[in-house]
C-alpha cells in the first residue's frame, strides 16, 4: 500500500530548503530561515506516521522493510556527501579543524551527529563556519525518530487506535513544555536533542488522525492554508539568532506547516506549492540540504571572510548543480523502483552499508587523533591543538603575577605592568634586551594605568587591586622605567570607580574622552611613582580574519589572505581611535608607542612576521614570534629610555 503522491508537500519542502539556504547564505531578510528544518520535521512526522498506520491497518507493515527503505532513501546520498567532504577537508583544513571534521563525519553516518555537536558547541556559534557537517545534526534527529517511532505507533495501534492520537498529543505537549522550560538551563540541548524536538514530529503525526479535508468548505480551506503559509513566512522574516528557540517559538512555523499540509487542497496551495518549479526543488530538497552547507563552509573557510553578493550567487549556483548531480547519481538510483540497486536483497544492502561505514571509520578515527599533521608544512605550530598558555603565547614563560626575566640584581631593572597583553611582551623584551631584568606585574583583565581608579571588569584569579598596590609600592622605591601595556579597547567603555571614593566615577562611550582620561591617569601615576620614564604601548591591531591564527597558518593550502587583516574592523577601530587620540594630546610626559604605526598601512595590518610566522597567538594576544617582532620594531625607543636608566645608575 502506497500513499497518494501530493505535489504540494514537495512544494512545502521547497519552501523549507529555500529558507535554510537563505539563512545560511546570510540573506538578512531571512534571519529566521533556520525554521526550515522544523518544517521538515513536521512533514516527516506526517508522512512516516501515515505510512506506518496504513501498512499496519492492511497487515503489511514489516519493521525490516521499513528500516531498509529508510536506509536506501537516506544513506547513499549522505555517505557520498560525508566522503567527499572528508576528502576536501583533508586538502583544505588545518589539523585542528580536520580533526573535528573527522569526528563529525563518523557521527553523521552513525546518525548521532546531533549529540556530537551538542557536546561541542551551539548552532549559532561563530565557530560553526569551520564545521562543514554541522547541518547533519537535523538528520541525526530524524534518523533517531525513524528508529523509535515505528515501534511506538505499532504498539499504540495494536492496543486501541483511538488512543493513539491522544497519546501522541500528550507526548507532543510534554515535549514542548519541557523544551520551553529547559531553554533556560541548556539551550544547546533543547536545540540538538530529539526529546525536545519530538513535539514537531508529533504535530505532523496528529494530522493522520485529523478529519479528512474533503474540500467541501473551500473558504475555510483557503483561509487555513493562507494562515499556515503566513505563519511560516512570519517565522522566517522575524525570527533570528536571538529568538529563544525551539520551545514555544517553534510552534509558529510548525503549526503553519501542519495547516499547509492539512489544507493542501486549497487553490492557493496549488499555485504556490504545487507548481512545477516548487515541486522540482522539493524533489531534490534532501540533496540540496546535504550539499549546501559544505559548499558554504568551504567557500568561507578558504576566503577567510563572508561572501560578497556576487560570490553568494555563484555559490548558490554551485549548490544547485551539485545537488542535481547528487540526486541523479546517488539518491535516485536507490529510490527508483525496479532499478538493479533498489531490488538488491535486504541482506546485501545492509552488508554494503556496513562495509561503507567501516571503510570510512578507519581514516576518520585516525584523523581524529591529531588531524593528520603530515599534510601541513612546518610553520612553527605544534602538531596537536595548542593551548594558549603552554605553547606559542608570548608570555608563556612568565606564569606568575610577578616574574623577572633574569633575576640578576646587577642588571638594569625595567618594570612592565598591565594585563595578559603586557605579559605577551615577555618573549620579545627578553630577546631584544637579554641583559635587562624586566620585572612583570601582570594579571588578566587588570588595568594598571591608574592608581586612583579601578575598572569594573569581571575577572577571576589574583586580586587586581592588591597586585596594583604591590606593584606601585615596589616601583616607587626604585624610580625605574615602566612599560604599561593593556588591551585598551576592553577598558574604554567600562565604568571606573575611584579607589578612595572621594571622586565621581568615570564612564564614557566616546573613545577620545576615555583616551584623555587614561592619559591623565598615567600622568598622575608617573608622578606618584617618581619614575624617570614611563613608556605606554597603545592598542595593537587584531587578527581580524575569520577563525584563529593557528587555523589560518596551519592549512595544507596556505591562503595569502592569512598574511594581513583589514585595518579598520569594528574591533580595530576602537584601538586605532584610542591610539590617535592619545597621540594628539599635547605636552605628554610619558613616551607613547603606537603599534599601528609599525604594523599597518592605510588599508591593512600584517599578521605575519617577515619569516612567515604568526604575530598573534589568538585574536589579539602576541605569539612568541609576534612578541619578538613587535618589540624589535620599537626597540630603539625602548633602548633609549633603558640606556638612560643605565647611565643614571
Amino acid at each position: 500500500m502506497h500513499m497518494k503522491y501530493r505535489r504540494e508537500i514537495d512544494g512545502l519542502r521547497a519552501v523549507a530548503i529555500l529558507a535554510v539556504l537563505a539563512f545560511h547564505l546570510d540573506v538578512k531578510s531571512f534571519a529566521g530561515g533556520f525554521v526550515g528544518v522544523d518544517i521538515f520535521f513536521v512533514i516527516s512526522g506526517y508522512l512516516i506516521t501515515s505510512v506506518i498506520r496504513s501498512h499496519s491497518i492492511a497487515g503489511t507493515f514489516r519493521f525490516s522493510e521499513f528500516y531498509l527503505r529508510r536506509m536506501r532513501r537516506l544513506f547513499p546520498a549522505m555517505f557520498v556527501t560525508v566522503l567527499v567532504t572528508f576528502v576536501l577537508g583533508a586538502f583544505l583544513m588545518s589539523p585542528v579543524a580536520f580533526g573535528y571534521l573527522s569526528s563529525s563525519a563518523l557521527a553523521a553516518v552513525l546518525s548521532v551527529s546531533n549529540v556530537t555537536f551538542w557536546l561541542q558547541s551551539g548552532y549559532f556559534d561563530e565557530s560553526s563556519w569551520t564545521k562543514p557537517l554541522l547541518h547533519t545534526w537535523s538528520l541525526g534527529i530524524e534518523e533517531q525518530f525513524y528508529l523509535l517511532w515505528p515501534a511506538a505507533i505499532v504498539l499504540l495501534l495494536r492496543c486501541r487506535e483511538h488512543v493513539a492520537p491522544i497519546v501522541i498529543g500528550a507526548i507532543g505537549i510534554a515535549s514542548a513544555v519541557i523544551a520551553e522550560a529547559w531553554l533556560r538551563l541548556s539551550p544547546d540541548a533543547v536545540f540538538f536533542l530529539l526529546p525536545f524536538r519530538i513535539c514537531e514530529f508529533a504535530l505532523g503525526a496528529l494530522l493522520v488522525w485529523a478529519p479528512a479535508n474533503s474540500g467541501r468548505a473551500p473558504l475555510l480551506t483557503e483561509a487555513g492554508f493562507a494562515a499556515g503559509f503566513s505563519a511560516i513566512a512570519t517565522s522566517i522574516l522575524i525570527f533570528d539568532s536571538d529568538t529563544k528557540f525551539p520551545g514555544v517559538a517553534s510552534l509558529l512555523p510548525c503549526l503553519g506547516a501542519a495547516l499547509c499540509i492539512y489544507c493542501g487542497r486549497a487553490f492557493i496551495a496549488r499555485v504556490t506549492l504545487a507548481n512545477s518549479a516548487a515541486v522540482a526543488i522539493g524533489r531534490i530538497s534532501y540533496s540540496l540540504y546535504l550539499v549546501h552547507w559544505p559548499v558554504v563552509v568551504f567557500s568561507k573557510y578558504y576566503l577567510l571572510r563572508d561572501l560578497t553578493n556576487t560570490e553568494t550567487i555563484l555559490v548558490l549556483f554551485a549548490i544547485f548543480v551539485l545537488a542535481i548531480a547528487l540526486f541523479r547519481y546517488a539518491e535516485q538510483p536507490f529510490r527508483s523502483r525496479g532499478s538493479i540497486i533498489s531490488i538488491a536483497s535486504p541482506r546485501k544492502s545492509w552488508i554494503v552499508a556496513t562495509v561503507c561505514v567501516a571503510l570510512l571509520a578507519v581514516p576518520t578515527i585516525s584523523a581524529q587523533v591529531d588531524g593528520w599533521p603530515w599534510r601541513v608544512r612546518e610553520n612553527g605550530f605544534s602538531a596537536k591543538p595548542f593551548d594558549l598558555d603552554n605553547t606559542i603565547y608570548g608570555g608563556v614563560d612568565c606564569k606568575e603575577a610577578r616574574c623577572e626575566s633574569t633575576g640578576n640584581p646587577a642588571h638594569v631593572k625595567v618594570y612592565v605592568v598591565g594585563d595578559s597583553h603586557a605579559r605577551g611582551l615577555y618573549a620579545g623584551l627578553v630577546h631584544s634586551f637579554p641583559s635587562v631584568n624586566f620585572i612583570f606585574f601582570v594579571s588578566d583583565a587588570c588595568g594598571f594605568y591608574s592608581a586612583g581608579f579601578y575598572a569594573a571588569y569581571s575577572r577571576t584569579g589574583v586580586d587586581c587591586a592588591g597586585l596594583r598596590r604591590r606593584a606601585f609600592d615596589e616601583i616607587a622605591q626604585t624610580s625605574s622605567p615602566v612599560i604599561i601595556f593593556q588591551l585598551w579597547r576592553s577598558y574604554a567603555r567600562l565604568r571606573h570607580f575611584p579607589t578612595d571614593h572621594r571622586e565621581a566615577a568615570f564612564q564614557t562611550t566616546k573613545t577620545p574622552l576615555f583616551a584623555a582620561f587614561a592619559a591623565a591617569q598615567i600622568e598622575a601615576l608617573k608622578s606618584r611613582l617618581q619614575s624617570r620614564s614611563v613608556m605606554v604601548v597603545g592598542g595593537v591591531p587584531t587578527f581580524a580574519n575569520i577563525g584563529s591564527p593557528e587555523d589560518c597558518f596551519s592549512r595544507p593550502l596556505q591562503s595569502p589572505i592569512c598574511a594581513t587583516s583589514p585595518r579598520l574592523t569594528v574591533v580595530d577601530r576602537v584601538n586605532a581611535d584610542f591610539n590617535s587620540a592619545v597621540a594628539a594630546i599635547p605636552n605628554k610626559t610619558f613616551i607613547w608607542i603606537d603599534p599601528f604605526r609599525y604594523l599597518c598601512d592605510s588599508t591593512h595590518c600584517r599578521n605575519m612576521t617577515p619569516d612567515g610566522k604568526t604575530i598573534y597567538a589568538d585574536e589579539d594576544h602576541l605569539s612568541v614570534w609576534g612578541s619578538e617582532y613587535v618589540v624589535s620594531l620599537f626597540k630603539s625607543v625602548l633602548a633609549r629610555e633603558i640606556m638612560n636608566e643605565a647611565n643614571v645608575e
